[in-house]
């Protein structure tokens, strides 16, 4: 049970924080048996790292371009934000975390589908 702890908790500051492509990767490769501690820097460290490749791709970019590379990176961070969600919902016998990641599912759906509309729209 105790990871099962440490996942939700993960995925609640993941979300928060917006590194969720970095918390999946650095729970796929922890080992099972960590510490609390350990497990909440480890994914902190991931999580910095996801959101920094992600600012990575912006940097000396300006106008149309950085627009674009924008909205594809977003795009990136919500699906991650989705399926990271969705686990909740497979994994999780929390209520309250069950509806708050059918409200994630939802709202960056539909902010998905709104980017990837503009994408169309701007650059093609």
């Amino acid at each position: 049970m105790k990871i099962s702890i440490n996942i939700i908790i993960s995925v609640l500051i993941a979300l928060i924080i917006g590194g969720s492509a970095g918390f999946i990767l650095a729970k796929q490769t922890q080992p099972k048996e960590e510490s609390y501690d350990m497990g909440m820097m480890d994914n902190m460290s991931m999580m910095d790292h996801s959101m920094m490749g992600m600012t990575n791709e912006l940097e000396g970019k300006s106008g149309k371009e950085f627009d674009k590379a924008f909205l594809e990176e977003m795009i990136i961070h919500h699906e991650g934000a989705v399926d990271m969600a969705n686990l909740v919902l497979e994994k999780s016998d929390n209520n309250e975390l069950k509806d708050f990641a059918n409200n994630i599912i939802e709202a960056q759906s539909k902010e998905i589908d709104q980017m990837n509309k503009w994408l169309d729209e701007w650059f093609k």
